[in-house]
This record gives C-alpha cells, structure tokens and sequence, in this order.
C-alpha cells in the first residue's frame, strides 16, 4: 500500500489493509505472561483451564491481543511512506467483544478514521482497529488508536539538532580537559621552579662552607 502524509485526506473512512493471520498458541500466551507477571490460571494452567473454565481451555490475555495491533499494522503498512515514523499517541477507545483461544489465528483490519494536523508538519492519524477471530463472528477487539506521524524532513531537523548537541557537549569536555591539563603543567612548573631554587641555595651554601674551610697545614681544598 502506498500513500503520503498529503493524500491521508483522501483515505478517511477508506480500509487501509488487512493483515496475514497469526497463530496466538499457547507458547505466546506463557511468554506474554512471563514477560508481563499476568500469570492468571485462565490464561497458563492449561489443565485446570480445560476443567473448570467456561471456555473449555485457556485464552489469551486481552492485553497480549491489544498489543497484536501494532506489529499487524505495521504489517499492512500504515505508516505513509513519506513519514520517518509512527509514535504511539494514545487510545481513545477500546472493546474486548470475544475471547481468543490458545492456539487461535487472528488478523487485523485496519481503516483510517481521522487525521489531525500538527505543527511542523507532522500528523495525528487515527484508526480503527478490529482483531477478527478465524472461525468467531464476533472480534477479538475493536480499538481506536492515535499514531503520531513525523515527517522525514522533521526527523532530519531533529537528527542534525542531536548532532549539533552532541558536538556542543564533546567541545565541553575536551575544553574541561585542556583547562585540566594547563592548570597540571602550570603547577608542575611552579614546583620545579621551586625545586631548582632550594638547589641553587644548598649549592651556595655549599660553596660558602668550602672556601672558609682550612687544613692544619695551610693548603687549601675543597671540602665534599
């Protein structure tokens, strides 16, 4: 599907696509669970599922098929193909109608239900999502969702400020390390300074005490 941030416009109320089916097996379901710490009996205890659940067996959380909906999206390809990306913005509305059993396909039918325009080009786009079931008449789901769509040349604008940020605070360190490394040859040259002074006063001291020493004899030398 191909269509750019101009011509959202013109799909409003139209289907944008639908997805491939996608098993959610029981492998999903414990790794959501695992991931989420949702470990609902309903849901992971298969055996107790099949006995006393009034669906004859486990089922997916309703979250693990909400979050379906972007990977199927992007999918179909609801992005335009002149946007740099689609950032979550929110949900206005959400239905669990039905539930998914383990082992279950399910696809996403998405249709464009409202674009918002922003500043700088970029666009609040809004979707109706339905979740369909293989073999239910009623969905999953339907969830209305918002996506922020920011436009190539906004992310290229935000790129080179990064960049430009990036530069600015590696010029701070190297000028906090320059100013670290004069302050160390500043100090190392006072206390050499200070060094060859006390060396240059034992020498004339040294000299001094020499030049009053005399033997027994009358000779002179140097005293060591």
């Amino acid at each position: 599907m191909n269509f750019t941030l101009a011509g959202l416009d013109e799909r409003i109320g139209q289907e944008l696509g639908v997805s491939d089916w996608v098993a959610i097996d029981q492998a999903r379901i414990d790794t959501f669970a695992s991931c989420t710490g949702d470990r609902q009996w309903i849901h992971v205890d298969v055996e107790r599922a099949k006995r006393e659940s009034p669906f004859r067996g486990p089922i997916a959380h309703g979250y693990l098929t909400l979050a379906m909906v972007a990977p199927l999206a992007m999918q179909i390809g609801v992005i335009p193909e002149d946007a740099a990306a689609g950032l979550n913005y929110g949900i206005d509305k959400v239905r669990f109608l039905a539930p998914v059993p383990a082992g279950a396909r399910v696809r996403l039918r998405v249709v464009l239900a409202g674009v918002e325009p922003r500043d700088g080009g970029q666009v609040i786009m809004k979707t109706q999502n339905t979740l369909e079931v293989e073999g239910s008449e009623k969905p999953a789901l339907i969830a209305e969702t918002l996506a922020l769509l920011i436009p190539a040349t906004g992310a290229q604008k935000h790129d080179r400020h990064r960049k430009s940020h990036r530069v600015a605070v590696i010029g701070r360190h190297i000028g906090a390390s320059l100013q670290e490394y004069v302050g160390a040859q500043s100090a190392c040259r006072h206390k050499r300074a200070r060094i060859w002074s006390t060396a240059q006063a034992f020498s004339s001291r040294r000299w001094s005490t020499s030049r009053r020493s005399r033997p027994s004899n009358g000779c002179h030398y140097w005293a060591n």
